[in-house]
């Protein structure tokens, strides 16, 4: 896919390659989007749901589940970062 004139088409090495700064980093329509890191509560929860969703998943050999320093490059060159897939 090509960028729109004017926007940058960013890679998964550049992605990758980002300081660790705090932020949460996807690649949105082309542009980096940071966004902040999350409080406790919804940390202790993420931990939470993805301790059941994965002992379920493993129980059931479904598959494995990820947290959201996986990021996840999409058809539409946009890379995603749930918090929990």
């Amino acid at each position: 896919m090509i960028a729109e004139k004017g926007k940058r088409l960013w890679t998964e090495a550049e992605l990758q390659a980002l300081p660790e700064d705090g932020y949460i980093h996807e690649v949105v329509e082309w542009e980096l989007v940071m966004s902040p890191k999350n409080n406790f509560q919804h940390g202790d929860m993420c931990v939470r749901l993805l301790t059941a969703l994965s002992h379920h998943a493993r129980a059931k050999r479904l598959g494995v589940v990820l947290d959201s320093s996986t990021g996840f490059w999409m058809g539409n060159d946009n890379c995603r970062a749930p918090d929990i897939s």
